[in-house]
C-alpha cells in the first residue's frame, strides 16, 4: 500500500520525508518495485520529490505523499499531454502580454516612443543654512 511505501521511506519516523531520506531509499530495488506496482515510474528521482512536495517545504508529509501518488499514478494520456502544451501556451501568451505592457509602461518613463532611453537629468535643490 501507498501508507507501507511512506513508512519505509520515512526513516527517522519523523511522520515527514526530507529530500536525502526520499534520494537514499527510493533507489532501493525494493522501493522500486512498491512505485512500480503503484503505476509510478521513477526515472528522475529529483523531479519526483518536487511534483509530490506541492508546498515547497523540502519535507514530504503522508497526505502530501497519498496525494501526489495518486495524481502520478498511471501514465500521463494524449489527451493530459495536449491539456498541459495547451495550458503552458496560454500562460506563455499571457507573460508575453505583461512584458509589452511593463515595456509600454516603462516606455513612458525611461525611455522614448520608440525605446530609446531618455537622458538622465537631476535637479539639485541648495539648502540654505
Amino acid at each position: 500500500s501507498i501508507h507501507k511505501v511512506f513508512m519505509e521511506l520515512d526513516r527517522d519516523k519523523s511522520s515527514k520525508i526530507d529530500r536525502t531520506e526520499f534520494e537514499q531509499v527510493v533507489e532501493k530495488e525494493k522501493m522500486i518495485h512498491y512505485f512500480n506496482a503503484l503505476g509510478l515510474e521513477i526515472t528522475d528521482i529529483k523531479s519526483l520529490f518536487a511534483l509530490i512536495d506541492r508546498d515547497g517545504t523540502g519535507e514530504i508529509d503522508i497526505e502530501e505523499f497519498l496525494v501526489g501518488c495518486l495524481r502520478l499514478k498511471g501514465e500521463a494520456k494524449s489527451l493530459d499531454l495536449a491539456k498541459l502544451s495547451f495550458l503552458v501556451e496560454q500562460v506563455l501568451q499571457m507573460l508575453l502580454n505583461i512584458s509589452d505592457k511593463v515595456q509600454c509602461s516603462n516606455g513612458g518613463v525611461f525611455g522614448d516612443q520608440n525605446g530609446h532611453p531618455r537622458p538622465v537629468t537631476s535637479t539639485v535643490t541648495s539648502v540654505s543654512d
